[in-house]
């Protein structure tokens, strides 16, 4: 570390950092905590090797996870393989394989997953004694998906119905059921919602530890997911929940601090409210690890002036030289790390 970033970051009182994770796969992070409270993925990839059903949602894992598709392919190629239903609109190499896929309009992944609910509860595939005594709002779920019946969802997506009720009916009778998601879900629209209704389809059918069974709202990158392990996306490590007191508690017993040190009565700074202290002044440095917000950010004029300010000192870590340098021709300190 140079003398310069050693000297801000030991006299700076309001340094903030953010990450890749929480400009990539913000909605993953969110959806498993509106679900399960925690952003722990409830699963293993040795779920693969065992799982009747791979329900896959905007994910070309063919492309973005090829060691995770080889692992899919030895299921896929092998003996007793696993029906594969894979939401996506291309016919990407993923959907090749599908046993069904299910090509919808794009911004319409909320009217399949609520098609596919919808068929669930009308086939009585929900585990009720399950889903009674592990979820809440269900009689609220199954009102709201009532009318989204395989005509009325066509209309809406372009999928066949008779092809949503093949991929329904296997969803709903399948022993297992092991669901991936990715940028499919989370760069479209009613994002987070679309997420949780992927959760949701896991959580009706009751299948949740058992083996070959599981969620895994996906990581275009291993690092994200290590980001949102260790507590470097606005969290806390270890999948801490800053609303559970126990989890706190744990926190500061580890590090040796006291309780109240921990800030844990509000909810992690977002990113908008980073920008907005920056502008006002009491943000001094921004440490940027993986991701560049001066092409990924809304609003980017002001991204750019908030960000080349004489007075904010940048850290970029980033292996490459990303931005336009424009902070330094206007003389705002900063260091690059490699």
């Amino acid at each position: 570390m140079s003398a310069k970033l050693q000297h801000f970051c030991g006299i700076l009182a309001d340094p903030l950092r953010d990450g890749n994770t929480r400009l990539c796969i913000a909605t993953a992070a969110a959806s498993m905590k509106e679900s399960f409270d925690s952003d722990s993925q409830p699963g293993s990839y040795t779920d693969i090797d065992f799982t009747d059903c791979l329900f896959i949602v905007g994910h070309n894992v063919s492309a973005t996870e090829t060691v995770l598709w080889a692992r899919m392919l030895d299921r896929l190629d092998g003996p007793n393989p696993p029906k594969l239903i894979v939401v996506e609109p291309r016919i990407s190499n993923t959907a090749k394989r599908a046993t069904v896929h299910l090509s919808p309009k794009t911004e319409t992944n909320m009217a399949v997953l609520n098609g596919i609910q919808h068929l669930l509860f009308q086939n009585g595939w929900i585990n009720e004694e399950w889903c009674k005594e592990h979820v809440v709002g269900l009689e609220e779920l199954r009102e709201k998906v009532k009318k989204y019946h395989p005509k009325y969802v066509e209309v809406i997506t372009g999928i066949a119905s008779e092809k949503l009720v093949e991929a329904a009916k296997i969803i709903g009778t399948a022993k297992s059921l092991l669901s991936t998601a990715l940028q499919g879900i989370y760069q479209s629209n009613q994002a987070t919602a679309s997420a949780c209704q992927v959760n949701d389809i896991n959580l009706l059918r009751g299948l949740i530890r058992k083996a070959g069974s599981g969620i895994y709202q996906m990581n275009g990158q291993p690092t994200a997911q290590n980001n949102r392990e260790a507590g470097c996306d606005g969290e806390f490590p270890a999948f801490r929940n800053y609303m559970n007191p126990q989890h706190m508690q744990e926190i500061a017993d580890i590090w040796n601090i006291n309780f109240n040190r921990i800030l844990n009565w509000n909810e992690p700074t977002h990113i908008q409210n980073m920008l907005k202290f920056i502008d006002e002044g009491t943000v001094e440095m921004f440490w940027i690890s993986g991701t560049n917000p001066l092409v990924s950010l809304p609003n980017l004029p002001r991204i750019r002036g908030l960000f080349t300010r004489p007075k904010l000192f940048v850290v970029a870590q980033d292996i490459f030289l990303t931005g336009d340098g424009s902070h330094c021709r206007r003389g705002a300190p900063s260091c690059t790390m490699g």
